[in-house]
């Protein structure tokens, strides 16, 4: 499935990670795992087993002092490629694989945000304003990408680690 035309691509980051594909694949591609590389990811329940197209799970996230739950679904499952989870605010996370730089071993690893504009319109308005703020909301949304991708990083750099 190729990138949605009619959503707004935000919070795009990427990062090298000296792991194959397939380690980081691990990681990312199966929804329970989140809490342990998102920030804002407290816990996940999938249903079904191990995760594929149509994946349903029920979330509890968390941003400061503020606690939500949400649904989610895997809409784009391409094994060792691409994830798209969408979330119940229709906002789908993606995550995309590729061959790094440094050739076989190595991953690039980009994580962004699709969003609707109608979705982008009631953050804007309500959602950022329980948060404090668009910007505020924004900022931390921002920070949980990176953060995200440097906690992958680290995990599947650790996997490949030769034993001491």
């Amino acid at each position: 499935m190729a990138p949605n035309q009619n959503t707004i691509r935000s919070f795009e980051s990427s990062i090298d990670i000296d792991a194959s594909v397939a380690t980081v694949w691990e990681i990312v591609g199966e929804v329970e795992n989140a809490p342990k590389w998102a920030p804002t990811t407290k816990k996940v329940s999938a249903f079904g087993g191990r995760t594929k197209n149509g994946t349903l799970s029920v979330n509890l996230n968390k941003q400061g002092i503020v606690y939500w739950p949400t649904t989610g679904k895997v809409v784009d499952y391409v094994p060792g490629k691409r994830i798209a989870n969408k979330a119940t605010s229709g906002v789908a996370w993606v995550f995309e694989l590729a061959e790094g730089p440094s050739g076989p071993g190595s991953t690039t690893l980009t994580e962004y945000r699709e969003t609707p504009p109608r979705v982008e319109k009631f953050f804007s308005i309500v959602v950022s304003k329980l948060t404090g703020g668009e910007d505020t909301f924004s900022e931390g949304l921002g920070k949980s990408v990176s953060s995200s991708l440097k906690a992958i990083k680290r995990i599947a750099e650790q996997r490949t680690a030769p034993a001491a």
